[in-house]
């Protein structure tokens, strides 16, 4: 079974690391939104005062080298590394243009288009969404329900299709917004709600919120479909941005857990 091809690029330095797992089925389920907690174990060294790089590949260590695997993207002060996988059949090398499917990470993206919207005084948030869909159907009939068909496409929630070296690089509009006025960051979590995870979270406008301990404030979001797996996390006050991306199933530990490692190690020094 072959496996997508998995990025590799930066701008600064390329490092190439070779991160499998074993072979696997594909997932079709969509991600969860939420910031991520570690459940991996922490590294034996503190990754303040160790070299990230050293560090980053001990931790993609623990993958097995036999299988698909992942590519990472750090965005370090505007500065970009990254790692990645190729593909199982054929072997393949490293290819900077090779993308993945964000999935559900799409939903930052829509949601800033529809606050640059509102920014521009085109729509208003607060109206009901049929005053600008009059075809979409109401939740009730009367003082019934009526059954919708809900084909599944990937439109707003998905569709997203980038390198994770690109995505990474987008983290900068988290702490140096060019897209939008200076008032976008606030707009993204004007209006969120609780999520009732740990670390007071909250998710706003296609992104979540977080305050974890020993960082501050975190950014994030994950994204899944078909055999792609990603997250995305940035550090707004420390200027910092990763992502990891994989593809399989299997690797969904480095989804979960890994990513918050990653900015960890890449956080700077106090």
């Amino acid at each position: 079974m072959a496996f997508p091809t998995t990025p590799l690029l930066a701008s600064v330095m390329t490092v190439a690391l070779v991160l499998s797992s074993c072979g696997s089925e594909d997932t079709r389920s969509d991600s969860s939104t939420t910031a991520p907690t570690s459940s991996v174990a922490p590294l034996t060294t503190d990754p303040i005062n160790t070299d990230p790089v050293a560090a980053t590949e001990e931790l993609f260590d623990q993958i097995d080298p036999e299988g698909p695997g992942c590519a990472v993207a750090v965005n370090q002060g505007g500065e970009t590394q990254a790692w990645g996988s190729a593909t199982l059949d054929p072997k393949a090398v490293l290819q900077p243009d090779t993308v993945f499917d964000m999935a559900s990470i799409t939903k930052q993206f829509t949601a800033t288009a529809v606050l640059l919207l509102a920014e521009q005084g085109l729509i208003d948030l607060d109206a009901s969404l049929s005053t600008y869909l009059p075809g979409l159907p109401g939740t009730r009939a009367g003082e019934g329900w009526t059954p919708v068909q809900s084909p599944w496409t990937q439109v707003g929630d998905g569709g997203l299709q980038t390198t994770p070296v690109d995505l990474a690089l987008w983290g900068t509009q988290y702490w140096s917004p060019t897209v939008g006025g200076p008032d976008i960051n606030a707009a993204r979590i004007a209006d969120a709600v609780a999520t009732g995870g740990a670390d007071d979270e909250v998710y706003g406008a296609g992104i979540g919120r977080a305050e974890i301990d020993g960082i501050g404030s975190v950014i994030s979001h994950l994204g899944g479909w078909e055999a792609f797996i990603s997250t995305f996390l940035v550090a707004p006050p420390q200027q910092v941005a990763v992502v990891a991306s994989c593809n399989a199933v299997e690797l969904q530990p480095v989804r979960e857990s890994f990513g918050l490692e990653l900015l960890r190690i890449w956080l700077p020094a106090p």
